[in-house]
């Protein structure tokens, strides 16, 4: 999972190009299979239908159909017909003695099809000879493949030809049926390996087979298994096969004068499902809740009344009509318990007592419960009223989405100070609530109205919308999912951000904070943020900030203020069903991100057609997370041969293979202009000394550098002299501290914005009380100022080569080549410098794959990619970020070091779990083949497994309802999964000391036991943090109860982490 854009193509593309650009690269000496490469290479075509056809009472259904029409059961039957019938591309048939009477031939499975394993290798007269006698046999003429919304695939037409009324009317059964699957295959029949030339020698593969018998093979099934096994195919034929797999949509045909049909399918990828995608559609549980609501009203009445705090209304019952209608009750108040009459006689002044008539008791009470309503419904009046200006509580019950969104209301309800929820939704710090925020309100008696704002993850918002929109699979496969690895709070879907990364309007979203110090581009010094403020310390615990890389952030962990995310849903715009687009909905939440985080970022949503769900990137280069082996990053040669150094001792008259490359690349399209949100650059900053603050000019300005207009030398936007010599990183420091931050005590009669906002220190209109000023006066300017002061920062942070500049002048390339399959969305390569100007330095420019179309007939396929150019980051060293653990050479080093060897000191995120660290959490554990619950009753397996240890939920149930023992080797593969995605990350994220190896084994055994929540919080990691490693290894000895109560075996593993730890 993640959304790190620019990684290098999958090798086995790399390997095809590298193979494909030398053989077409040879002048002279070519060999055979180059030669049988640009000579023998044809495309195929294949389609195929997920239709079963089976047999229901009646003459109405399609199998009557057919039957009636001739055609024999066991050749159309189930899914015979659909084995029977695999379109290809060309002529391709078998020899058969066919019948020649007055019924329809035989049309038996090994004549046409993969029944037995037998090809097509001729017959005319295939799906019969009575109309036409023998005609050819039906097929693809052609195929293109559209994509669009970032390269989500929108839609696959197959032109096909069919030459007889029996061959359209099996055609019309398995292609023509809108609403079901298709299989779309082609490829090149022969291609370059390293080996030498190969050729496509099965009419079979393994996503063919799986559409035809998906019940033969295992998990995973449905979209994703067929996903994932087009994936495997890709590999294997090394990018010369490519599958599409997708739904039927629209189908036209028409009939020509000489007997044939020409036919037409449009086939939709899943990735249309993102377009379709709504919500907000009414929930038809949503039941009336005026009686519920008239009882509530009923109870605080008399509860009012006559102050009983478990039930008052049972008083009100007992002097309602339907008691004094029951002969059986007597009619005094004698029946009264102590209390009620005691509290009767309080109430009431002494009026009644035990022996009044009920009568009595029942008027009074009759005419102060009406003035008491009355009273009431003026109260109700004025808050619906303000409940009807909270987007939460006026739509509470309209949807399924606003009852999630009242839920998350509702579980803050009785919250009295600021607090996050440790899991939400099963994510790790999900939910959290600001109390004593001021909007601007005042509530229902007049005075300033302090709110509680409530804030959910990003990654909650999207398991919800997941949860409302869904369809799914009968084995429980959801239709669409998201990228994001709910469970995992270190989930690496990242975005750009620049310190302070303040958000400026928390009424969308609101982020931890930091320093606004930037090594080399800025230092306030003594002037810098406060980060220690309690807001601000509940917020880092959601786990945003990546460590040693200040300019990335987890979009998955920003939180978003539940009132933008219902009020986004209430004003969105709506279909005549009173739906909205997901993509719309999403798109508006990400502006929102955006915005209040200084309109850095630039998100876009697709559909990732190889793995099967929707991605959510920043296309906003994000330095220290791309790959900086340059070597790993494909280059294209986009024009001509490029002929490698000739011997230097001019012995040979030849160039060496490798460095001789031709071009598959069959066209190109390149062109350049000025995008428009960069005309006021052009106009203002294109020459600008760096000091104006409009879209940051001073980027520009720096492309700039050394061209001087000899009309108008300069151009400034001081309109003051002493302002002359002013410089960007003056501007930022300027904004920064007058309208940013100042200390407070500077002018006591004035409190800083960021003070305001997010130290507690604002004051509400009406009563001067504090709170944390969210009122839109405030935001507004805030937002204002401090996205300019990013801007510059930013300007200034990418001069200094520690982020990518912001600005630059892109130029859209279009290639067009032999066909390729593997390539993915925003993955990276180079292309050679032939065509581009100057301006774009050598190795300045990054080339992102922005979208993949397909065009294939029966004698050429091409691809054609469509490209998004940015600029290199320019990082000499690329900046730190935790390491994704893999089960790679490295893992296998460190699991080699000796027991015993104690080693050196050194940063924790230089280290994972040794071999030793894992056999001592083995031999704690104990190793249990079976499922089964623990001491606390959690259900686990192998050496501790439970289902926190998965990303995936379906993973767990298949593994534990599966009821079947696992292995040793498995429980071990668990136990290392669980220690790489979920143990490791706290370790780098809390511990701000070096360890030894054996000090991180012992902190990798404690957190696998007590969880990543009570690690987090304990004084092991404060006293740790200081360097009281002594006192830190003591605090493992507190950790021996489970339930309250002292466990031997814990008291037991907690010595042996000791004893580990200070070895």
């Amino acid at each position: 999972m993640g959304n790190i854009i620019g990684s290098p193509f999958e090798s086995f593309v790399k390997n095809q190009v590298d193979i494909r650009q030398t053989a077409l690269g040879q002048y002279s000496n070519i060999d055979a299979n180059s030669l049988k490469y640009y000579s023998a290479k044809t495309p195929w075509l294949r389609l195929a239908s997920s239709v079963n056809l089976t047999d229901i009472a009646g003459d109405d259904d399609v199998y009557s159909r057919l039957r009636n029409y001739g055609f024999e059961k066991n050749d159309i039957i189930n899914d015979n017909l659909a084995k029977n019938f695999v379109l290809y591309g060309g002529a391709v048939s078998l020899q058969d003695e066919k019948s020649l009477g007055d019924t329809i031939s035989s049309f038996k499975g090994l004549n046409s099809g993969l029944t037995d394993g037998n090809v097509f290798n001729g017959a005319y007269g295939w799906g019969g000879i009575r109309e036409r006698g023998y005609v050819p046999m039906p097929g693809i003429t052609s195929a293109q493949t559209t994509y669009y919304n970032n390269g989500a695939l929108s839609k696959a037409t197959v032109n096909i030809k069919c030459y007889s009324k029996e061959q359209f009317s099996l055609l019309d059964v398995l292609y023509l049926r809108p609403g079901y699957t298709l299989l779309l295959e082609f490829g090149w029949s022969g291609y370059l390996t390293p080996t030498g030339f190969q050729t496509f020698q099965t009419y079979t593969s393994t996503p063919l087979q799986y559409l035809l018998n998906p019940s033969a093979f295992p998990k995973p099934l449905g979209k994703r298994g067929m996903y994932e096994r087009i994936k495997t195919e890709r590999e294997l034929y090394q990018g010369n096969y490519e599958a599409i797999y997708g739904k039927i949509t629209n189908f036209k045909w028409s009939f020509s004068k000489d007997g044939s049909y020409d036919i037409s399918v449009d086939i939709v990828g899943m990735g249309d499902i993102l377009e379709s995608l709504k919500l907000n559609i009414i929930d038809p549980n949503n039941n009336n809740q005026s009686n519920t609501q008239k009882e509530l009203v009923e109870y605080e009445l008399t509860y009012d009344q006559f102050g009983f705090k478990q039930w008052g209304k049972n008083l009100w019952n007992t002097i309602s009509d339907e008691y004094f209608q029951d002969p059986n009750y007597a009619s005094s108040a004698k029946t009264f318990g102590d209390s009620q009459t005691k509290e009767l006689q309080r109430r009431s002044n002494n009026r009644f007592n035990r022996n009044s008539k009920k009568e009595d008791i029942k008027a009074w009470t009759k005419t102060r419960y009406d003035a008491l309503v009355e009273e009431a419904q003026n109260q109700s009046d004025l808050q619906a009223s303000s409940d009807n200006n909270d987007p939460i509580l006026a739509n509470k019950t309209k949807t399924k989405l606003n009852k999630d969104f009242y839920s998350v209301y509702q579980t803050f309800s009785n919250i009295n100070k600021s607090e996050i929820k440790k899991f939400y939704y099963g994510v790790p710090q999900g939910a959290m609530c600001i109390t004593k925020t001021f909007k601007g309100d005042v509530d229902i008696s007049g005075d300033d109205k302090r709110y509680k704002s409530i804030y959910i993850k990003f990654s909650v918002l999207l398991q919800m919308i997941e949860k409302n929109c869904n369809l799914f699979l009968e084995d429980g496969e959801k239709m669409i999912e998201f990228d994001f690895a709910y469970s995992n709070e270190f989930d690496d879907n990242y975005m750009l951000i620049m310190p302070p990364n303040l958000s400026a309007n928390p009424n969308k979203c609101i982020v931890p904070f930091t320093k606004a110090s930037i090594e080399d581009v800025v230092d306030y010094k003594s002037f810098d943020l406060p980060t220690d403020g309690n807001l601000n310390k509940l917020l880092t615990n959601t786990n945003f900030l990546v460590n040693n890389n200040p300019f990335i952030g987890r979009l998955g962990n920003v939180m978003i203020n539940l009132s933008f995310a219902a009020d986004t849903l209430a004003n969105s715009n709506k279909d005549e069903d009173g739906a909205i687009s997901v993509l719309t909905y999403i798109k508006t939440i990400l502006q929102g991100i955006n915005e209040s985080l200084g309109s850095i970022n630039n998100f876009t949503v697709t559909y990732d057609e190889v793995d099967g769900v929707i991605k959510i990137y920043d296309e906003s280069p994000k330095p220290g997370l791309e790959d900086s082996n340059d070597s790993a990053f494909t280059t294209l040669n986009i024009f001509g041969v490029k002929r490698g150094l000739e011997s230097n001792e001019g012995i040979q008259n030849s160039f060496s293979q490798q460095n001789v490359t031709g071009s598959f690349i069959t066209n190109i399209g390149l062109d350049a202009q000025i995008p428009n949100n960069f005309a006021a650059q052009v106009s203002i900053g294109s020459q600008v000394s760096g000091n104006n603050l409009q879209g940051n000019a001073t980027s520009f300005s720096n492309y700039n550098k050394g061209l001087i207009d000899r009309i108008l030398p300069e151009k400034n936007d001081w309109t003051k002299k002493e302002d002359k010599d002013t410089t960007p990183k003056k501007n930022a420091l300027k904004i920064f501290q007058q309208k940013i931050y100042y200390k407070d005590a500077i002018d006591k009669n004035k409190t800083s914005p960021f003070s305001a906002i997010y130290r507690f220190k604002g004051k509400t209109q009406g009563g001067g009380r504090p709170c944390f000023d969210f009122t839109a006066d405030t935001l507004d300017s805030f937002l204002e100022n401090y996205t300019s002061y990013i801007k510059l920062i930013q300007g200034k942070a990418s001069e200094n080569k520690k982020v990518p500049a912001p600005f630059f002048l892109p130029f859209n390339l279009n290639l067009e080549m032999d066909g390729l399959a593997g390539m993915r969305l925003f993955q990276k390569f180079r292309i050679t410098d032939d065509i581009l100007p100057p301006s774009y330095e050598k190795d300045s420019i990054d080339i992102i794959v922005k979208g993949i179309n397909h065009s294939i007939t029966t004698k050429a396929w091409t691809t054609t990619i469509d490209t998004l150019s940015v600029p290199r980051i320019p990082i000499e060293t690329p900046l730190p970020v935790e390491k994704e653990e893999t089960e790679n050479d490295k893992q296998k080093q460190l699991e080699d070091v000796a027991e015993g060897e104690r080693g050196p000191r050194v940063d924790p995120t230089l280290l994972i779990v040794s071999a030793a660290g894992i056999n001592e959490i083995k031999r704690s554990e104990a190793f249990r083949a079976n499922s089964y619950y623990d001491s606390v009753g959690v259900l686990t397996i192998g050496y501790g497994t439970t289902e926190m240890s998965f990303n995936d939920p379906y993973e767990w149930d298949d593994l534990i309802y599966d009821e079947q023992p696992i292995t040793e080797a498995k429980a071990t593969a668990l136990l290392r999964m669980h220690i790489r995605d979920n143990v490791q990350g706290f370790i780098y994220n809390k511990i701000k000391v070096d360890l030894t190896q054996n000090e991180f084994d012992a902190l990798v055994s404690f957190i696998y036991n007590v969880g990543s929540g009570n690690f987090n919080n304990s004084t092991l990691v404060k006293k740790l943090n200081q360097s009281d490693y002594d006192g830190a290894a003591d605090e493992f000895l507190r950790w021996d109860k489970a339930g309250g109560e002292v466990l031997a075996g814990l008291t037991k593993r907690r010595e042996q982490e000791r004893e580990l730890f200070l070895t």
